[in-house]
């Protein structure tokens, strides 16, 4: 990805500026909203190390500094299971993230939450994942725990004259339509 280009998570900065110094552990997140925008970046980006990094089940003290590039598979002290980077791969390869919005988000002490929608295109449709993801603080660095789907979720339908979901800003009839 272009450093000038704007960052994928929807803030009105640049990816150099807003996630990618998150992505690439030159920092980290500050609260659950930058992990989870970082997170979504880091998605649509095929970064799938980091997101791999900031599952809480893939967090031990021997790989918080290790770096995202050099890891696969992690060991876990925490009650879920551990997932892999060729697991989160393979069920993102295919995957174009069109467009993030947070809701809402918030923390108190070391634990916080953040509502969100992902709109992504996969296998020839439009899809959204409404979710309510929560995280936790860790040795002051945030993890993502786990999320439940929300209503919003699933298959969308786009009327000819709606805006493209991939961020084109065409309208729909003239991007995207199949």
């Amino acid at each position: 990805m272009d450093n000038l280009q704007s960052c994928p998570c929807g803030t009105s900065k640049l990816f150099e500026q807003c996630c990618k110094p998150y992505i690439t552990g030159i920092t980290y997140a500050p609260d659950p909203e930058a992990l989870m925008r970082s997170r979504y970046s880091a998605y649509a980006t095929k970064n799938f190390a980091y997101v791999a990094l900031s599952y809480a089940a893939n967090y031990t003290p021997n790989n918080a500094v290790a770096s995202a590039a050099k890891i696969d598979v992690y060991t876990t002290v925490k009650r879920k299971s551990p997932i892999s980077v060729s697991d989160i791969q393979l069920s993102s390869e295919n995957t174009l993230w069109c467009k993030l919005e947070v809701l809402n988000a918030f923390e108190l002490a070391n634990r916080g939450e953040v509502e969100f929608i992902a709109y992504y295109k996969t296998d020839g449709g439009f899809f959204a994942m409404h979710e309510l993801s929560r995280f936790s603080k860790v040795n002051d660095r945030w993890f993502y725990e786990d999320g439940d789907m929300l209503h919003k979720s699933g298959a969308l339908t786009l009327a000819r004259n709606d805006t493209c979901l991939c961020g084109s800003g065409k309208k729909f009839k003239r991007c995207c339509q199949p």
